[in-house]
């Protein structure tokens, strides 16, 4: 029975949430996608677990392709090790934090959001650790 819910909210739930947010931060036919932000804290996808074994994960750097377009992002797991995953098998949360770590936000002369990262140097241990995030994920049984 748990298997069957965690089956149907993985495939409407989530799929419903990622397009919402698809439909949400779409900028016209070749505009930019919404991005993860630095210290954002995101759900992993993992194809080959139950979504109840999925962790979540905490956004340290993002990553730009050879085309400057950032489509990966490196990311610090609930064991503190570093993770490098592409945003297409990140789930944001629903609720985001009012100023994510490192993070300014300024608007342009459109007024459209512009965001840029502070120019101190960010140290790992400014991040907080996963394991009590982890401790209330969805590992628990309903």
């Amino acid at each position: 029975m748990n298997e069957k819910f965690w089956n149907d909210w993985k495939t409407t739930y989530l799929t419903e949430l990622r397009n919402s947010h698809k439909i949400r931060f779409r900028q016209g036919r070749h505009g930019r996608r919404h991005r993860p932000l630095i210290g954002e804290v995101v759900l992993i996808e993992h194809e080959l677990s139950p979504h109840r074994m999925w962790h979540y994960g905490l956004v340290i750097e993002l990553v730009k392709n050879s085309d400057g377009e950032i489509r990966s992002v490196k990311l610090r797991g609930p064991n503190g090790r570093t993770l490098h995953r592409p945003i297409n098998k990140l789930y944001p949360m629903e609720i985001r934090a009012t100023s994510p770590l490192g993070i300014v936000t300024t608007t342009n002369m459109h007024g459209d959001p512009n965001l840029e990262q502070e120019d101190e140097e960010i140290i790992d241990n400014d991040f907080p650790t996963l394991k009590n995030i982890n401790s209330f994920s969805t590992k628990e049984k309903i």
